[in-house]
């Protein structure tokens, strides 16, 4: 090796640190002999500035990467602080935290674009995108298959955990025309998947995806898996609040209706004016059931026609056209109290045409729902509240009108019971008690129990009372029903 190199002599000095070697110096001359000692401490102090230049290359390659790391982790502080600003001050705003969180992802994953997708009965429709142009979010939002381990989102989906896949190219578990097409088409080649996970089930999938085949490193994949548990956090706190939203409103809703079958039993039991009485009702009726206009019709025995009563909603113009078309009116309504049922239409304008379906139509009215006013033995009229918009009732709303249909027949033969009474008292000046009794042998008990008349006869006692008290203006009201 000497003859080789043309030297005849070497000398080599370790370089140290900390009293251990960490390279060497090393110098050859052509002539043979010892190298002097003033060279050779020369050569020593070399050794020594390599070893300190060495150290502080290693020192400085540290720091640059603990400054990389601190900045990394300084950068993942910020993103999770903000996507957690977002969550308190979007606490009901969904779609802007998981844009949020799909934005974080594709950042600190080192990624280029993120698709979030969300269940939604059977199907997982796209929640949040970043990185894509609206065409391809487009793609996303239709594209819909039943989930299978061929794909990132499907082998996550099923197996329920985190599915990290470096090179789509080359993982043997995808599926090969789905990754051509992936890599040469959309153009992933790496992806991440990770399950949205809630009380132990999945409720959406995070995929974060690449454009070059390159592996995710733990931290990444572990900050991914922190973004997941936040979505599932923001989608709870939605879920709570739609809840309690919904029961709020339902509560509301049971107190306006408590209130207002209140006001309607304060009007049955304080007077024996039937058209405050009937007009207070049918208020109340259009109100509580969230439509714009109703009717309340009774039913004329000796005409054997239902007749117009009250209305609330309804123009003068309106009401008008009603009354004059009550023969049409009644075939609708004749159904629903021969069948003591509630008669339900969507939509009128699927029913045959007639005069009165036309004045509706007209006024705008497309849904309509008649609730027949019946007692045990007579057809006593019919409540028509009608809506704008054309759709079936809700059950709770048919419901609630049956509550105030059985209110106004009480209101109804409250009235009439009072008019015969009345005028049988007149005619033949005998105690109201003889009057009923005269009266419930000639209609066959038909008013209900001997108690229910009693009390019922009582609080009309009371009411003639006070209005003949008063002056007789409702009396006169009531016998002109």
């Amino acid at each position: 090796m000497a003859a080789v190199g043309g030297y005849r002599s070497a000398v080599g000095v370790p370089i140290l640190r900390d009293g251990r070697p960490i390279g060497s110096i090393a110098i050859t001359r052509a002539q043979a002999g010892l190298l002097p000692d003033r060279q050779l401490e020369l050569l020593k102090t070399f050794a020594d500035q390599a070893a300190i230049a060495i150290e502080n290359a290693r020192l400085f390659d540290e720091v640059q990467a603990r400054t990389r790391e601190l900045s990394e982790a300084l950068e993942q502080q910020t993103a999770t602080a903000d996507v957690l600003e977002v969550i308190s001050r979007s606490t009901f705003d969904l779609q802007a935290v998981l844009d949020a969180l799909a934005e974080s992802a594709v950042r600190l994953c080192a990624g280029d674009r993120s698709v979030i997708r969300r269940r939604v009965g059977d199907t997982y429709p796209v929640a949040a995108t970043y990185g894509f142009s609206p065409e391809q979010r487009a793609y996303r939002e239709q594209y819909v298959k039943t989930p299978d381990a061929g794909s990132i989102f499907g082998r996550t989906l099923i197996e329920g955990r985190t599915v990290h896949i470096p090179d789509l190219l080359a993982d043997p578990r995808v599926q090969t025309t789905y990754a051509t097409h992936v890599a040469n088409v959309i153009g992933v080649r790496a992806g991440l998947g990770v399950p949205l996970i809630r009380e132990g089930n999945v409720v959406g999938v995070l995929t974060v995806v690449r454009n070059e085949p390159r592996a995710f490193t733990q931290k990444q994949i572990e900050l991914a898996e922190t973004f997941a548990d936040q979505a599932v956090i923001a989608i709870e706190n939605v879920r709570l609040f739609d809840e309690l939203h919904t029961r709020t409103n339902e509560l509301t809703h049971s107190v306006e209706e408590l209130r207002a079958l209140g006001e309607v039993t304060q009007a049955v039991n304080s007077t024996l004016d039937l058209q405050t009485v009937l007009t207070t009702i049918v208020a109340k009726a259009v109100q509580l059931s969230g439509t714009e206009g109703g009717a309340i019709y009774v039913f004329d025995e000796l005409e054997q026609l239902f007749r117009l009563r009250a209305t609330y909603g309804f123009s003068e113009e309106l009401i008008a056209a009603v009354e004059d078309q009550y023969l049409g009116a009644s075939d609708a309504i004749r159904q629903a109290t021969q069948d003591k049922q509630p008669q339900e239409t969507s939509d009128i304008g699927d029913e045959p045409p007639s005069p009165l379906r036309e004045i509706a139509m007209q006024a705008g009215y497309r849904a309509r729902l008649i609730v027949p006013l019946v007692s045990a033995d007579r057809v006593v009229g019919a409540l028509v509240i009608r809506r704008k918009q054309p759709g079936s009732f809700p059950k709770s709303t048919i419901q609630l009108l049956q509550t105030f249909a059985a209110q106004s027949v009480l209101a109804i033969q409250n009235a009439r019971l009072f008019r015969e009474i009345d005028a049988a008292a007149a005619d033949t000046a005998q105690p109201p008690q003889q009057c009923l009794q005269v009266h419930q042998s000639g209609r066959g008990q038909a008013g209900g129990t001997q108690g229910e008349q009693w009390q019922q006869l009582r609080r009309v006692r009371r009411l003639r009372h006070r209005y003949r008290h008063d002056g007789g203006a409702a009396g006169k009201a009531v016998r002109g029903v």
